[in-house]
């Protein structure tokens, strides 16, 4: 590749990393309760840093009776936003060299993606984690990821590509499932309905759960999600796997994702485990966006 083609595609793979940091962070301030550790924004208290806030602990605990300063969660909390802003430059950047090198529809989708993800940062702490703006800030982050990787992988591509293989539908179907599954995952943790269901893989014993409660019903809809996943990617990995190492990839995390689900349930829904269930996921919309890329004609 020319020197330029070459820093445009190491910049897009910087971008995306950092865009799977975010996200993981994100997750562990969601899993650590410090969403709201501090309840405005952009600032934390009306300091630009946790730091800030904690030397005027006095003030605003008076201010925020309810809601008292605590250091902790206060800082996770603004770590999670500075590296946010962070991303939100370094994808500028990325949609200028996408600009410039001719594809200014898929530049203005980064931007676009980007300023709505702050936004939905924003609606996450004035809505007091609504559980439709955790779950539409978690897709967000998602679907940047997913776009900044598939981008780089465009831009490491040959001129020539190969024809479109005829599992290409599948995949894609697989990726729309992912995403949904994602959503039903985030749908779940803003609901607390994770230990909804006690045991696995059946729910307190039941393999038909009364799903008139609402929280057993939202995290039964979840574990149904991940059979269907297993079957379809489970499905495509074998099927494809002489088309790309990807294929290999998405068959181990998919089995990764579904142990990390159980461990999450069994072990009482540990913050460790959560992360790395969110983690994992991410490198399964990685792997999966790999494969689509390949079964759509890329060359290897």
């Amino acid at each position: 590749m020319p020197p330029d083609a070459t820093f445009h595609r190491g910049l897009l793979i910087f971008t995306a990393v950092l865009a799977f940091c975010v996200v993981a962070i994100g997750a562990w301030v969601r899993l650590n309760a410090a969403g709201l550790g501090c309840p405005d924004w952009p600032a934390c208290y009306g300091h630009l840093s946790a730091g800030g806030a904690a030397g005027d602990a006095a003030r605003i605990d008076a201010l925020y009776p309810s809601q008292p300063v605590i250091p902790a969660k206060a800082a996770l909390e603004m770590l999670h936003r500075y590296l946010a802003g962070t991303l939100g430059l370094v994808v500028a950047a990325s949609a200028f060299f996408v600009w410039w090198r001719g594809r200014r529809t898929m530049a203005a989708i980064l931007v676009l993606l980007v300023v709505f993800q702050a936004l939905l940062g924003m609606w996450t702490v004035t809505r007091r984690l609504a559980p439709l703006a955790v779950t539409g800030h978690l897709l967000g982050g998602m679907s940047l990821l997913a776009l900044l990787w598939w981008l780089a992988l465009d831009a490491g591509a040959a001129a020539s590509r190969w024809p479109r293989h005829r599992l290409f539908p599948w995949a894609a179907a697989g990726l729309a499932l992912l995403f949904a599954q994602i959503a039903l995952g985030a749908w779940t943790s803003s609901h607390h309905a994770g230990l909804a269901c006690l045991g696995f893989p059946a729910c307190d014993g039941s393999w038909l759960p009364d799903l008139s409660f609402g929280p057993v019903a939202i995290q039964w809809s979840h574990r149904l999600g991940a059979l269907t996943l297993l079957i379809v990617l489970g499905g495509l990995a074998l099927m494809s796997k002489g088309a790309s190492r990807a294929a290999l990839a998405v068959g181990l995390l998919l089995l990764l994702q579904i142990a990390l689900g159980a461990a999450n349930v069994l072990s009482g829904l540990t913050p460790e485990i959560s992360v790395a269930h969110t983690a994992g996921a991410a490198l399964l919309l990685l792997a999966l966006v790999t494969l689509v890329h390949r079964l759509n004609g890329a060359s290897p």
